[in-house]
């Protein structure tokens, strides 16, 4: 049987409103790739510097939840760093599922101690 990770029923931790700010300071002025690796590094920055906290957002979200002015502050922070892709709206649904979950991919490897420097490098075996 599978685990499904509680719902925020009624409202997102307060410091939901904390990342979205770090994320905006991180991509002001910035577009394209200069602001995606914002996006990126603010995430990581967060997750780092506050691992229970990211935890606790790693849930599924209720309609309440939704509708929070936190949770809008990120879908427009979002938005803004795809707006220099030219990605047309209906596709940044997509585009956006598909930020969020290599960065968590990423971040749980990291907090799982994988190194975020460490490089694979594909066996030499079986080349001339």
């Amino acid at each position: 049987m599978s685990k499904i990770s509680p719902t925020y029923a009624t409202a997102l931790p307060p410091w939901l409103g904390e990342l979205a700010a770090n994320i905006g300071d991180a991509i002001a002025g910035r577009s394209k790739k200069d602001a995606l690796v914002g996006f990126a590094t603010a995430h990581r920055a967060y997750s780092t510097e506050h691992p229970g906290r990211w935890a606790s957002l790693q849930r599924q979200a209720g309609q309440a939840a939704v509708d929070s002015g936190a949770a809008r502050r990120i879908v427009q922070v979002t938005d803004a760093v795809l707006l220099g892709y030219d990605i047309a709206v209906p596709d940044r649904v997509h585009a956006t599922r598909i930020i969020g979950s290599a960065l968590s991919g990423f971040l749980t490897s990291n907090a799982a101690g994988a190194s975020p420097t460490a490089r694979h490098r594909p066996s030499s075996r079986g080349r001339n």
